[in-house]
C-alpha cells in the first residue's frame, strides 16, 4: 500500500499495478491510485471454477498466455500517431488477409474494451489492440503496421 502511494506521489502518471489480498484491501490501494489491483485468491478461485465449468477453454488460454513457441499468440499494441493503420477501419485494413492476424478486442482511451469489434470500426491513436496470430506473423504485423508511415 505505501509503496503503490509513493510512487503515484512521486510519479503521477506511472501505472502502479498492485496487490491485495482481499476486497478491501483492493479498494483502499484504488483509492490511492493503483491503477489496477490483483487478488491472487480471487483469481485462483475464478480458475478453479472456469477450470470445472470450461477446461478446455482454460487450457487453451492457458497455452496462448504462457507458450511463445505455438503457432498461436496473442499480444496487444497501442496504435502511435504515426502507425499506417491509423485512420482506417478493420475491414480496410484488411490485416486476416495482409498480415495473418486477427483484431480479437480494441480499447479506445476512456472506453470499455470492444471485443469482437466491427469491420467499420475506426483504428485511431491511441487505441489498445488486442491481436491474435502466430508469432511470425504478430511480428509482422507490429513491424509493417504499426511503425510509422514511411515517405
Amino acid at each position: 500500500l505505501y509503496l503503490s502511494f509513493t510512487a503515484k506521489l512521486l510519479n503521477p502518471s506511472l501505472f502502479v499495478l498492485s496487490k491485495a489480498l482481499d476486497e478491501k484491501g483492493e479498494k483502499k490501494i484504488l483509492q490511492i491510485g493503483a491503477n489496477r489491483v490483483v487478488n491472487p485468491y480471487k483469481l485462483s478461485g475464478l480458475k478453479i471454477a472456469q477450470g470445472l465449468i470450461r477446461p478446455t477453454l482454460v487450457d487453451f488460454m492457458d497455452l496462448i498466455i504462457r507458450r511463445r513457441e505455438l503457432s498461436l499468440y496473442m499480444d496487444e499494441f497501442v496504435v502511435s500517431k504515426k502507425a499506417k493503420i491509423k485512420d482506417k477501419s478493420i475491414v480496410e485494413c484488411d490485416l486476416r488477409k495482409k498480415a495473418n492476424v486477427i483484431v480479437v478486442a480494441i480499447k479506445k482511451p476512456g472506453e470499455d474494451i470492444v471485443f469482437n469489434p466491427l469491420p467499420e470500426t475506426k483504428i485511431e491513436s491511441g487505441d489498445t489492440l488486442l491481436v491474435m496470430g502466430d508469432t511470425q506473423s504478430i511480428d509482422l504485423f507490429q513491424v509493417n503496421y504499426l511503425s510509422p508511415e514511411k515517405g
